[in-house]
Order: structure tokens, then sequence, then C-alpha cells
């Protein structure tokens, strides 16, 4: 593929799916990249990675696609979070299946089209991006929209000192979240009425370029993954779409929204399955927000590209 054209030689193909506790989402994944991608002649790999589920199911996924061919599960020891969780599956793709195109996605994403493969082709080589991303969405066909761009590094500052007044008081006024989500539907109330998404037929969004895109499905060409293992591994979760932009800018590489592909994102899957209870799962996020805020903050000190 590198040097060589489309009509000669195909690149290859791995899907890497982050799996953790919520294994019918991760079955049903698989499904639809093989059902989507069994008419293409490119060569498909799929890696799934374990991060240490505890009700077990990275061993029945093991036992399930034990034999199949190409599919591949790793097993990891402890839960790495979203981005080294998914650097062990990105590394595992490079240097040992030596795939050209590397696919990051969510366990609870589908694909839809039977072209899904030739369109990133035609993709990349018109438009030569380091990373791809289609339009997503939501399981009753409503598109999920853009990311915003990256604010100004002072924004994220004081949003971060807003989550750790929250996770603060969380802990000693009973209903706390309650309270603050009354707020906010009295706020929203006041403001004008969002107005409805669209569905996947009443779309109009256009192709963009070197703009975020959103993490649950990531397509890396060959750009990308002869210069980088993976994502930025300082996070457990959150804020590695903003972290990854950085790295893009910073090193002269760029992103491709493509609305003609198409993926479907069930969403939450896998936060739900860490945390049982709303409140649990409040904290759970709080917590992981402040500690990716920091990080992403500090990477905007040196952020020389785009809005500062």
């Amino acid at each position: 593929w590198k040097g060589i054209t489309l009509m000669s030689q195909y690149p290859e193909f791995a899907f890497v799916i982050l799996h953790y506790m919520t294994k019918q989402e991760t079955i049903d994944c698989v499904a639809s990249i093989l059902e989507k991608t069994k008419a293409e002649p490119m060569k498909v790999s799929i890696v799934i990675v374990d991060n240490a589920s505890a009700n077990g199911t990275g061993r029945e996924l093991q036992q399930l696609y034990q034999g199949a061919e190409n599919i591949y599960v790793i097993l990891n020891p402890e839960n790495l979070g979203f981005a080294r969780g998914n650097n062990v599956g990105f590394e595992f793709a490079k240097k040992t299946l030596n795939s050209d195109f590397i696919c990051l996605i969510n366990n609870d994403t589908l694909l839809m089209q039977d072209d899904f493969l030739s369109r990133i082709c035609a993709d990349y080589q018109q438009h030569h991006f380091a990373v791809l991303g289609p339009q997503i969405l939501s399981k009753d066909q409503k598109v999920i929209s853009l990311m915003e761009p990256i604010a100004p590094r002072a924004v994220y500052i004081v949003h971060r000192w807003l989550i750790q007044c929250q996770l603060v008081l969380c802990r000693f006024i009973p209903g706390f979240f309650d309270a603050v989500d009354a707020v906010k539907n009295c706020v929203g109330k006041l403001r004008k009425p969002k107005k409805q998404a669209p569905t996947a037929g009443e779309s109009k969004l256009q192709p963009q370029k070197d703009i975020m895109l959103r993490g649950c499905f990531w397509i890396f060409s060959p750009d990308y993954v002869e210069r980088f293992d993976g994502l930025d591994d300082r996070t457990f979760l959150y804020r590695e779409e903003q972290l990854l932009f950085i790295r893009l800018k910073k090193n002269g590489l760029h992103t491709y929204y493509d609305p003609e592909l198409k993926i479907i994102h069930l969403e939450d899957a896998a936060t739900n399955a860490v945390a049982k209870t709303e409140f649990k799962k409040r904290v759970f996020t709080l917590q992981n927000e402040v500690k990716s805020m920091k990080i992403l903050i500090d990477a905007l000190k040196d952020y020389q590209g785009g809005k500062k």
C-alpha cells in the first residue's frame, strides 16, 4: 500500500474494540464489522482488548472467538482506562499485524455501509488525512452533533475548578446532584429551544477538514500509524479528543470528517457498567474529568496552533 496503488495491492485494516463488561455490545460490534466488510477485498482484522472486566466477559469472548480467523482477544491484567487500553490494541495492530489503517472504536458502535472500507481508501487518496471521523448517529438514527473547537485555556481552568467544587459539595449535601439538575432545567427553559437533531436522511452536514473528531470511532491512516503507537496515554478517561487534536496540529497532520461515512453509537454502555448507581456514575465522571482537565490544561501551555 505504501507507495503502491490500490489497483495492485489493497491496504490492511484493523478494528480495535475496547471491551469492558458489556459482552453483547462487543459481539454486536464484531458482527457488524464482519457483515459490512465481507464484500470488500481488503484484509480485515479485529482486535478485542478486554480492560480487565470484573464479570469475566473478556475470557468469555476469548473462548467465543477461539479459532476465528483474524479475530484476536487480548486480556489486560488491569483496567488501563480508555487511552492506554486502546494503545494495547493499537500497538498489536501496528507491530504484530502490520495494519495500514487502524480503527479505534467503542464496543457500542455499529457499521452501516457495505462500502465502508472503500470509502475510507477514497477519502485517504483524496484528502491524505491522519485521522478520519464518520457521521455518528444515535440508535434512533438522530445525528450526533460535531464537537466544538478547543476553547481558550482559561475556560478549562475555570471548568476544572467548578468540577472540584461539585466533588466536594456532593459529599456533604444530600441530593446535591438533583439540585444541580433542577437548576440546569430551569436555565434550559429560559433558553431558546434547541432544534431537533436531524435524522440520517435529513442531515445536510458537509465534509470538513481539520476539526476535532469524536472519540467513539477514529480511523487512523498510515500517516498517523507510521509516526505514533496510539493515543496520549496520560488520561484514564475523558478529554482524549482534545489531546489528540493538539498532537495532530503540533505535528502538521490533518483530520477529515466525512458525513457520507456513517456509524451508529449506542453511547455510555461501558460507563454505565462501571457505576451502577447514578450518584456513583456522576462522581466517577467528575473525578476523571478533573484529572484529565489538568492534563489538557498542561498540554495547552505548549499548544501553538489554532486557538490558544
